[in-house]
């Protein structure tokens, strides 16, 4: 679940790259803009997280010989509870890795979630810019 501290701005020249950012408040991302116009989003980052049922079904069935699925689907042993306690269990050693070990990873150009999209329009001064962050509230 998102907080509101996870939530940050981002500006740039296009809606397609943010190059610009983090920023605590829309304000700032608007004026790293410099007047000259482009486009401002509020956004959670991605961050690097590994699932354990996709890690299970590549490394155990897919990467590797040890089925062959050509006459049957692979399958595990035991009830589909059991199944689901161990994947938990899993995802759990993962994520509680991923949180020590993620300042390892190169952070993903990418954002988990976005709100308050908006196009900034160039400005001609900064009484312009002031009068269009009053008018046009996140």
């Amino acid at each position: 679940m998102m907080s509101d501290k996870d939530w940050q701005w981002w500006s740039g020249t296009n809606d397609e790259y943010y190059t610009n950012g983090p920023f605590q408040c829309r304000e700032h991302a608007v004026e790293e803009l410099d007047g000259e116009g482009g486009y401002i989003i509020e956004a959670v980052k991605l961050h690097v997280r590994f699932n354990a049922d996709q890690l299970i079904e590549n490394q155990y069935f897919e990467d590797d010989d040890y089925f062959s699925g050509e006459n049957s689907d692979p399958d595990r042993a035991g009830s589909v509870a059991i199944i689901k306690t161990a994947n938990a269990e899993l995802q759990g050693l993962l994520d509680a890795w991923c949180n020590k070990w993620q300042h390892t990873f190169v952070a993903p150009e990418m954002f988990a979630a976005t709100r308050n999209a908006a196009i900034v329009p160039e400005f001609a001064d900064e009484a312009a810019q002031e009068a269009w962050l009053a008018e046009n509230p996140a």
